[in-house]
């Protein structure tokens, strides 16, 4: 059966508003939704034998760059990827092979804008970085072996598309609690008025970013902070509510969660702590949610052990390789080892039966993608998904975001959902078999040229 079922039409589950909706039809949809969830999660293929769900989220790519050869050169059945794409003249350019050191291209709103040309996909020659064709590149599956051998063991995505249209501050920020807050989502700044710069892009940082005031309709400069229930976090005060998270809803539930990655140690922030998502928010950073935060390499003592939280996040660091990010100045192959090790600590532990893991990347990069994203959405990201219940070799055609795993998280594990995002989003149920396969993965790693090793992505705080 190879893991292939009948071909079926894209679902394209398209999201309620809030403001659409009266609160008590609201409340009754997220409330038959998540139900509706849960049963599909239970009969029709994500198992509730699962017990751990872990995230890997990297940094900056598209499908194309990333998966797409992996796709033509495996012969996916209907996957949708491209070896080529056009500019705004009509031409067609072929994707190059891409350099293992990651090209170092604009990938802000405005960028990722440009690129996408009102959905056209012809943009990238105005993307700052990729005037001479920088972005047309692909990955050959042998230069990222890990996640092709992954890839091949488990299920892929080809309609993953960006939650909104932002690099990586508002990606991270939008993933944990499922909106925006008001933010446009541009990486924090730092501005005149305000104390020296922290650590980071949080509450910590003492940078501001964009934020839509509700009652002016204007973009002001607020600190890059949601406050906690009391108004405490930003440098100063700020009109900025309170949102709850994926790990409020976690605690309500009596499950575990916990972030790994780059955290401030000994007075001083490690590499990757930007994208460490927690001190964003002051009620993780301040309050008891922060002995959730992590050092990267406890994950792998934790996966080994059988100490999985319920919910764990894997975000970039540093190892001895160099930076894991796979951002645009460091080494693809470094962060391929290392999430090929982060997944090979996993199936050496105990818990590896009851794990699912997303591996998938934040934004684009912003490297080139021919499918037009559905409205409201951003560019395609590469997504796979490895779990003991993955269809092997299948690739998944309904539309995704990242709200789809918080939907697949909260139907298996019985969470709430944060809100109407991930309430009525796709949940993958299609990836997944009713029964477990036996087919598990070996990390060997690859080894990484001298000049690849111990790269830092480049001090660029507008689109990092």
């Amino acid at each position: 059966m190879d893991g292939r079922p009948e071909e079926t039409p894209i679902e394209t589950e398209r999201y309620f508003s809030a403001s659409r909706l009266r609160p008590c039809t609201l409340a009754l949809t997220l409330a038959v939704v998540a139900f509706a969830s849960l049963r599909v999660a239970s009969a029709g293929g994500a198992s509730p034998r699962i017990e751990h769900v872990v995230v890997i989220l990297q940094e900056n790519h598209s499908f194309d760059n990333v998966l797409g050869l992996l796709c033509i050169k495996e012969r996916r059945r209907g996957c949708n990827a491209a070896s080529s794409g056009k500019n705004e003249k009509g031409e067609t350019i072929s994707l190059s092979k891409a350099a293992d050191v990651v090209v170092a291209a604009d990938h802000s709103q405005q960028a990722q804008l440009a690129a996408m040309d009102n959905g056209k996909m012809d943009g990238w020659e105005r993307v700052s970085g990729c005037a001479e064709n920088q972005c047309y590149t692909a990955y050959e599956p042998s230069q990222i072996p890990s996640l092709a051998a992954l890839a091949h063991k488990g299920a892929i995505s080809d309609a993953f598309f960006s939650r909104d249209i932002v690099p990586s501050w508002g990606a991270h920020l939008d993933f944990f609690a499922q909106t925006l807050d008001g933010f446009v989502g541009n990486n924090p700044t730092h501005v005149t008025e305000a104390p020296a710069a922290g650590p980071g892009w949080g509450c910590d940082s003492n940078l501001n970013a964009m934020w839509n005031d509700p009652a002016t309709h204007k973009l002001v400069s607020e600190p890059s902070c949601i406050p906690n229930k009391n108004g405490e976090g930003p440098w100063r005060s700020s009109p900025v509510p309170y949102v709850p998270t994926v790990a409020d809803r976690l605690e309500e539930a009596g499950r575990t969660w916990g972030i790994y990655g780059a955290v401030v140690s000994a007075g001083k922030a490690q590499s990757g702590y930007i994208w460490s998502t927690c001190p964003t928010f002051a009620e993780c950073l301040l309050g008891p949610q922060k002995a959730d935060m992590h050092e990267a390499a406890q994950f792998m003592t934790d996966a080994k052990a059988g100490n999985l939280p319920n919910f764990a996040v894997v975000t970039p660091s540093s190892d001895a390789e160099g930076a894991t990010s796979q951002h645009n100045g460091t080494s693809m192959l470094v962060g391929d080892n290392y999430i090929g090790k982060a997944v090979g600590a996993v199936e050496e532990g105990p818990d590896a039966p009851t794990t699912t893991i997303f591996i998938y990347y934040d934004d684009c990069g912003c490297f080139y993608d021919h499918v037009t994203p559905p409205p409201g959405l951003g560019i395609r990201s590469p997504l796979v998904i490895v779990s003991p219940y993955a269809k092997r070799r299948y690739t998944d055609h309904n539309v995704a975001t990242s709200s789809s795993i918080l939907a697949y998280m909260e139907a298996v594990l019985h969470v709430k959902p944060v809100d109407e995002e991930d309430a009525t989003a796709y949940n993958f149920r299609k990836s997944f078999h009713k029964w477990r396969a036996q087919v598990r993965f070996a990390f060997h790693p690859a080894p990484v040229a001298p000049s690849s090793r111990n790269l830092n992505p480049p001090p660029d705080r507008t689109g990092t």
